[in-house]
């Protein structure tokens, strides 16, 4: 049996693609306690977020959030959980954009001109 489910977690790990994304359906904690330390827009839908241990987040919004490759400041807004998940927004100049996924992946993001650092918790 030891050996089967070996062979079987082999198998599977040579078939899964290693595209950087680690997890599925992440979440980040304690957001109104510096859970989230830095973030990056990569475009108008996808943001990398950096949380309090230094892992890195895809954001994926579920609409094109208008302002914020540009955006100096977001705010992250989790609702009464303080957990930032796929049940929370993201806030650019007023504009709420909720989000569509969260996934952990391997390395920060490449340095782009649109990208921005910072935090703010919206509650």
């Amino acid at each position: 049996m030891k050996k089967t489910l070996t062979a079987l977690a082999l198998i599977s790990a040579a078939i899964i693609p290693t595209t950087g994304a680690i997890a599925q359906d992440a979440s980040i904690p304690f957001v109104d306690y510096g859970g989230i330390q830095n973030w990056s827009a990569q475009n108008d839908s996808t943001l990398m977020v950096q949380a309090m241990n230094n892992k890195w987040y895809r954001v994926g919004l579920m609409m094109s959030c208008s302002g914020l490759p540009f955006a100096t400041r977001v705010g992250f807004d989790t609702g009464p959980v303080d957990t930032f998940d796929r049940f929370s927004s993201v806030i650019v100049d007023g504009q709420r954009c909720p989000v569509q996924s969260i996934t952990l992946v391997n390395s920060p993001p490449e340095r782009s001109g649109g990208s921005s650092k910072g935090s703010q918790s919206a509650q």
